[in-house]
């Protein structure tokens, strides 16, 4: 036991208290692979003025690592397999390849690093069309397109150019030749533009019925220019139109009305009313014919039953 000098003397009477560890703690993990681990312990007591001090270099123990090292896994895709399913008779179809994720020990291009016990699953399917397969449509029989016969040439246009045309007569199908040249030609021609054109007239139309229902009614005819004049050519004649008096006994028609209309409403519901009926005229006397005399509106009496007195309601009661 170690006593301090102020304690030296006979009167002094004190324990000396040392410094205490706990125990040990378990090793932790190793800090990589092949490295170190550590171990704490912690002071439960600590001393007094004239115990043991604490060197707390001992509060922890660094030891090698013995445990064995795990080496890496990579997550890679595994080469695609070959193609199945090309297997139909004629026209198109598709085969089908796949691949998946596993575990490597090595890898150039993987997805990520890990360990054995890593999880690193997944697959894909890849369809390409079968270019093999021979086709099931039947063997094409050509048909090529064909072309009309020419037009006649046209009359020379004034800039001395003459024109003719044809048409497709034949379409060709898929296996077919297609046509091949112009659907329109043009030629050098003399221009005829100054070659002189006559006005050209149309016949006289039928004579109208014109105002022939009355006494010295007069009646008409018409005709159009069809061509007109160019280049000094033949001027159109006049007139276009001629009016000439009606001829003959002019027609003798009667007048006529049409037929009644139906009765009008009654007036009054009882006591005596009155409804009534009409009639137009539709044609008017012509050339001397009789004229209407009969009426034209008739009224006859309606709901000439008496009406029934109103009853007397007494007030005083």
């Amino acid at each position: 036991m170690e006593v301090t000098a102020a304690c030296k003397t006979a009167s002094c009477d004190v324990t000396c208290t040392d410094c205490i560890w706990g125990k040990w703690s378990d090793w932790g993990d190793c800090s990589k692979c092949g490295g170190q681990r550590v171990r704490h312990r912690n002071i439960v007591q600590l001393p007094n003025h004239c115990g043991k001090l604490c060197d707390l270099k001992a509060t922890k123990e660094v030891s090698n690592c013995t445990s064995h090292c795990v080496e890496d896994a990579y997550c890679v895709w595994t080469d695609w397999s070959s193609t199945s399913g090309c297997s139909a008779g004629c026209g198109p179809s598709s085969g089908m390849r796949n691949r998946a994720l596993g575990l490597a020990k090595k890898a150039s291009n993987y997805l990520f690093i890990g360990k054995p016990s890593s999880q690193c699953s997944g697959s894909q399917l890849l369809l390409n069309e079968c270019k093999e397969a021979p086709s099931c449509k039947p063997a094409c029989v050509p048909r090529k397109c064909t072309f009309g016969m020419w037009s006649e040439w046209a009359a020379p246009t004034c800039i001395g150019l003459c024109e003719r045309e044809r048409v497709i007569e034949t379409i060709n199908n898929e296996c077919g030749d297609p046509c091949m040249g112009p659907l329109l030609e043009t030629k050098k021609c003399d221009p005829e533009c100054n070659k002189p054109v006559d006005c050209i007239m149309s016949a006289w139309s039928e004579w109208s019925e014109g105002d022939c229902s009355r006494e010295g009614g007069q009646k008409i005819r018409q005709r159009v220019i069809q061509t007109m004049p160019e280049n000094s050519g033949k001027p159109c004649e006049v007139p276009l139109s001629e009016t000439s008096q009606c001829t003959g006994k002019t027609p003798v028609v009667p007048c006529e009305v049409a037929a009644w209309t139906a009765w009008t409403q009654c007036t009054l519901t009882c006591g005596g009313g009155l409804q009534t009926r009409s009639r137009a005229i539709t044609q008017v006397s012509v050339g001397g014919g009789p004229g209407c005399e009969d009426s034209l509106e008739e009224m006859q009496p309606c709901n000439t039953q008496p009406c029934k007195p109103k009853e007397v309601v007494d007030l005083s009661l």
